[in-house]
């Protein structure tokens, strides 16, 4: 977005079917506004994360997961678990310190006073806390990094922060005190983000008016993170490939092989009160994967290829086996696998078992080797993208991020042409497994 130009006025003469032309012309108003680099704070903590992405999964860390709404409930949650992971252990009748805690975030938000608490919670931590956006901080749950010593976010995560809302009913007397309440929300709001983040005072009020998804990139601009992990080289895995020939799995060898940790994604229904906790399943499961390990169990390995370490007892090769047209439903369902995807030390394929949707597909294309059955194809409607109950202009930057974030995954894992890249946000596709090859979508195909 061209923070630059100040014409805030839009064309009436746009193609509201074209929503690309939609996009073009909404990236003129500076909704987000630009920060000066003379007025940006330096950041005063001492923060040491260098090389974070290695062993941001690993067991050096104890995993403590924030994947809901920010309510009393998730508050006892983890509040109980940084409780125990505050403990000593005793090893052999040795006592043995307690681990950093790594909080990994994936949060539409909740209540402002449950956040509020959980941050202080956080801060009141004796053991260090790494508050990790694994997917979306959104709301109320911004306040929980905010305090933390050490604040990292995934390269394709995202925060909101927007100002305080509430139900309010009564007489005239009562609706006058929740305005006063209402207002020393906002500036206790106001006040915690002025102190723990880089955004001056003239631009957080217009900031908490929208509802902005903001990019790592913004995030990190305005102070809210210290540091963007980056995906990982997979030269090593590519290499583990080569000398395995066993693992091209649509060599028939594959049916005699048992040694793979199994994922899967079988829709169970289109519509799910709470696929954030499904999300989460996935999660803690690839975690507990890659705790597993040798690269993280033994750091004086001199051999420290995925070939070598694997051989030895390491984890094998993950598998997501993926039949869904419904289950995963918005991308923000997905973003935290495809995060851990993309740090993964740990070879990972996808075998698309039927037909699959394009929300579990993007996932699919992190993966390092995929492969789908003869008879599967890939459906993918982008078309009807939507968010309810905000402002025009925030859902057309929204909508914007994602159209960018999906440009980007597409033409960077596929061989999809230009012709069907700039046409995916206005027309609707389904490709069979011989389609899928030739477009890049998929390795190879497996047959019975």
């Amino acid at each position: 977005m061209n923070k630059s130009k100040k014409n805030t006025n839009i064309k009436t003469n746009t193609n509201i079917s074209n929503i690309s032309n939609i996009v073009s012309e909404i990236q003129e108003i500076p909704l987000v506004p630009s920060i000066s680099k003379s007025i940006i704070k330096k950041n005063k903590k001492d923060v040491n994360l260098e090389n974070i992405e290695k062993y941001i999964y690993s067991n050096k860390f104890t995993h403590i997961y924030l994947y809901n709404n920010i309510d009393n409930n998730s508050i006892k949650e983890v509040r109980l678990a940084i409780d125990n992971a505050n403990k000593s252990d005793d090893i052999n009748n040795v006592k043995v310190s307690p681990k950093g805690i790594i909080l990994h975030i994936n949060s539409p938000g909740g209540a402002i006073t449950s956040g509020i608490a959980l941050m202080r919670i956080v801060a009141r931590s004796r053991v260090p806390i790494i508050t990790y956006i694994e997917g979306i901080s959104a709301s109320a749950a911004t306040f929980i990094c905010i305090l933390s010593k050490y604040r990292v976010i995934a390269p394709h995560a995202s925060i909101l922060i927007h100002q305080y809302s509430s139900l309010s009913m009564g007489q005239r007397d009562e609706l006058q005190f929740n305005m006063k309440i209402s207002e020393k929300m906002y500036s206790m709001m106001t006040m915690l983000y002025r102190k723990h983040t880089n955004i001056p005072t003239k631009y957080l009020n217009e900031l908490l008016e929208h509802d902005l998804l903001l990019t790592p990139e913004l995030a990190l601009k305005y102070g809210l993170v210290d540091k963007i992990l980056m995906p990982q080289n997979s030269l090593n895995i590519e290499k583990y490939f080569n000398i395995n020939p066993e693992y091209d799995l649509s060599k028939i060898i594959f049916n005699k092989k048992t040694n793979f940790n199994n994922i899967y994604l079988y829709g169970e229904s289109y519509w799910m009160e709470n696929t954030f906790t499904k999300s989460l399943e996935i999660v803690v499961k690839l975690v507990d994967i890659i705790q597993k390990h040798k690269i993280y169990n033994n750091n004086k390995t001199k051999k420290n290829n995925i070939n070598s370490i694997i051989s030895k007892g390491g984890s094998k090769p993950i598998i997501f086996h993926i039949s869904d047209l419904g289950e995963f439903n918005n991308i923000y369902h997905i973003l935290p696998i495809i995060n851990i995807l993309s740090m993964c030390p740990i070879p990972t394929i996808s075998i698309i078992d039927g037909p699959m949707s394009e929300i579990p597909m993007l996932l699919s294309l992190f993966c390092h080797k995929t492969f789908i059955y003869h008879y599967a194809f890939i459906t993918i409607n982008f078309v009807n993208i939507n968010e309810s109950g905000i402002k025009l202009g925030d859902v057309l930057y929204n909508t914007k991020m994602f159209i960018k974030l999906i440009y980007k995954i597409l033409k960077t894992y596929t061989k999809l042409p230009s012709e069907i890249i700039n046409n995916i946000f206005k027309k609707r596709y389904i490709f069979s497994a011989k389609q899928s090859v030739k477009y890049g979508l998929v390795n190879s195909i497996l047959y019975d």
